[in-house]
């Protein structure tokens, strides 16, 4: 019986703190004239955001100067469906390489699908 008593001890306490209030959470909008954003990724020393739109764009967003024009050179997709330009990430080395993975749909000859990724700006010159 004792050995019960302290298993459900902690997990009593666990089940406690789900129930908690949270902290409080202030919400802002920062822009609304997207269309279909997919994925962001945050920009080091709060240089803002880089925004996928699964028709194809890629646009910054920065505080203070809103968002950018598309960004050019980002590869041509396929948006039907799913399919479109999709996530974004920045290479761990960021900071020295200005490298950034995207993930998107390129059409084949006979208008299906396939997934593709890259390294943008292409390393390819």
């Amino acid at each position: 019986m004792r050995r019960s008593s302290l298993i459900s001890l902690p997990l009593l306490l666990i089940s406690a703190s789900l129930f908690a209030a949270p902290a409080e959470v202030k919400v802002a909008v920062l822009q609304n004239k997207l269309d279909h954003p997919w994925a962001l990724a945050f920009l080091p020393q709060d240089q803002g955001m880089l925004i996928t739109l699964k028709g194809g764009q890629l646009k910054r967003w920065q505080p203070g100067k809103g968002l950018s024009d598309p960004i050019v050179g980002v590869p041509k997709v396929w948006d039907s469906g799913q399919g479109g330009l999709l996530d974004v990430a920045l290479a761990p080395d960021f900071a020295t390489s200005r490298r950034v993975w995207l993930s998107y749909a390129r059409g084949g000859r006979r208008r299906e699908s396939g997934h593709s990724g890259g390294v943008w700006p292409s390393e390819r010159r």
